[in-house]
């Protein structure tokens, strides 16, 4: 299918709108997370934990492919701020996330779904329309999964004091990450 001339500067002003609309929202979610660790720090809160769940998950899977595109499309780019910015986040989050175990990344994605989907049915066998019995996810038992979580949960006591755990182990990084950003800034300035 071919464009024509008022399609294709269209489709390019739209296109161009989307990266600078994703940068702000990528941009907003690094805030919100920088942000909530600060303020989780200073007092537990269920419900923002929860949330502080999504962020991270989403920050560390989603974020890092983002954060990796982004630094191949600025290969070449003199923008040196921009290139600092994302070289920074994208060093941070790998960092956060190689100081978890599988298993507690799994646990992490599984109390981040627990924060935005009403039901679980990912972590147990299911019954296919063919009659075949999923037991994987992940390419793991869905019963290998399982007592990895009981294993974390009697390690720790609770979702309440895995969730202290994580917090405590990531905040030295989200301090890290929030002081070189705040250096970034004022570079800028």
């Amino acid at each position: 299918m071919d464009l024509t001339e008022q399609e294709y500067k269209k489709f390019k002003a739209d296109y161009c709108l989307k990266i600078l609309v994703q940068e702000y929202q990528f941009s907003q979610w690094v805030t919100k997370f920088i942000f909530m660790g600060q303020e989780l720090m200073k007092k537990y809160d269920v419900i923002y934990h929860g949330t502080f769940h999504i962020v991270f998950y989403e920050l560390i899977t989603s974020g890092l492919n983002y954060t990796n595109d982004v630094m191949l499309a600025l290969k070449n780019s003199t923008n040196t701020e921009k290139i600092n910015f994302y070289n920074t986040i994208e060093t941070s989050l790998n960092k956060m996330k190689s100081i978890f175990t599988r298993e507690e990344l799994d646990y992490i994605e599984y109390r981040r779904h627990n924060a935005s989907h009403i039901f679980q049915n990912k972590y147990e066998k299911q019954l296919k329309k063919n009659g075949e019995i999923l037991s994987e996810r992940k390419g793991i038992s869905i019963d290998k999964i399982n007592d990895d979580f009981q294993q974390l949960l009697r390690k720790h006591g609770s979702d309440r004091d895995f969730d202290k755990y994580m917090l405590n182990k990531l905040f030295p990084l989200i301090s890290e990450l929030n002081d070189k950003i705040q250096e970034i800034q004022s570079n800028r300035q």
